[in-house]
């Protein structure tokens, strides 16, 4: 199966696609040049991440939708009487993709909304969302340590944590990228 996460080609490089789409060959000349600042340790569960992503994207089925790319509770404008959104603004990387690409940006902002939650209580998800919920987010942060420079060892050492938490294979790990940079944040 073939699931293609969009992102600007403008910002992020055209390998990036062939990477996600194509196959491993690619990987350790295109993808470890986008996270070469990167420590051993983070690289190294990064790898595992890439490696796993066929098991992680198999369950994904159904149509492609129109994608906002960072839904959380802050782009989102809202009625001052009602207090219910109206609008969304500031579109990442607009596109047509699967939906759990975008959704798991709805926990990002003001998770006390649980706006995750509630979709997740009216849509259904395929088994295995909780650990794809990580992956997704894990390189959406490799996209913007690409796009704007952002980089935060211990931000991606608790989300490789997360992951963790609901799969197993990915604790040593974890704990590896954790033990070299510890958490500061909780994400």
């Amino acid at each position: 199966m073939r699931v293609v996460l969009s992102m600007p080609m403008a910002r992020l490089p055209t390998s990036f696609y062939l990477l996600l789409n194509h196959g491993r060959d690619l990987y350790s000349n295109s993808l470890l040049r986008m996270i070469r600042h990167f420590p051993p340790e983070l690289r190294a569960a990064y790898a595992k991440l890439w490696d796993e992503r066929e098991r992680f994207l198999a369950p994904i089925t159904g149509p492609s939708s129109l994608c906002h790319d960072d839904p959380h509770a802050c782009n989102f404008l809202y009625d001052v009487v009602t207090g219910l959104p109206t609008a969304a603004i500031d579109p990442c990387d607009v596109a047509y993709r699967h939906r759990e690409q975008d959704i798991f940006h709805l926990a990002d902002a003001y998770p006390q909304w649980r706006l995750l939650e509630t979709y997740i209580e009216q849509c259904s998800l395929a088994a295995g969302y909780a650990a794809r919920r990580w992956f997704f987010s894990l390189w959406d942060d490799v996209k913007h340590s690409v796009n704007v420079g952002w980089y935060d060892a211990p931000w991606f050492a608790a989300k490789f944590t997360r992951l963790a938490e609901t799969d197993p294979c990915f604790t040593d790990l974890a704990n590896a990228a954790n033990r070299a940079h510890p958490a500061n944040s909780e994400v």
